[in-house]
């Protein structure tokens, strides 16, 4: 097989080709500020969002913002 046959194989292989005009858009964070702690109410629904698991999800935000935090609820 040359090598036009080979592309023209695996682009039969592939799944058609699913075009969204959807805009992805992640939630406005909701934040209370109480005394030292700042709270992200709507932390769950921002990781339901991205798909991710509320640990990794806490883990990652904790590490960019150079912080030590908790899940509660």
């Amino acid at each position: 097989m040359n090598y036009e046959e080979l592309l023209e194989k695996a682009y039969e292989q592939m799944p058609e080709k699913v075009e969204s005009r959807e805009r992805f858009a992640v939630p406005e964070p909701i934040i209370e500020i109480s005394g030292k702690k700042t709270i992200l109410r709507n932390f769950a629904q921002i990781a339901s969002v991205l798909r991710r698991d509320q640990k990794h999800f806490s883990s990652y935000l904790f590490k960019e913002l150079a912080t030590m935090g908790s899940v509660e609820g």
